[in-house]
């Protein structure tokens, strides 16, 4: 019942995921982030090995482009901007769900997306 923070790579067969590092977070929000392996603009999701982010509910402003000089969210743009700046296989992408109860394995319903940049 408690969150943790996975970091890896994907598997040889493409599908799995090799954990190199695991680690306890205090912060109840699920994030997933990682290269995009499908977008759909027109449902707004976007998949990440296997797990689907869903952008319904994304609040005003809660799309941020990639901001290379910031550790903080990018500035927002549109959902259209948003799907566009997408290269499935490229694009790196984090979404954030407001609280745990906001992903349902393999959904999670996004408070805001942002784009991460390119692997």
């Amino acid at each position: 019942g408690e969150l943790v923070e996975l970091r890896g790579y994907l598997g040889r067969d493409g599908a799995s995921l090799v954990v190199t590092r695991v680690e306890r977070r205090d912060d109840d929000r699920p994030i997933i982030q990682g290269v995009v392996t499908a977008a759909d603009a027109a449902a707004g999701t976007i998949t990440i090995l296997g797990k689907t982010i869903a952008t319904g509910s994304v609040e005003s402003g809660g799309f941020h482009d990639f901001d290379p000089s910031s550790g903080v969210d990018g500035p927002s743009i549109s959902k259209e901007a948003f799907f566009a700046a997408i290269t499935v296989g490229e694009t790196v992408v984090k979404g954030r769900g407001r609280d745990a109860a906001a992903f349902a394995d393999p959904v999670l319903t996004a408070k805001e997306v942002e784009l991460e940049g390119e692997r």
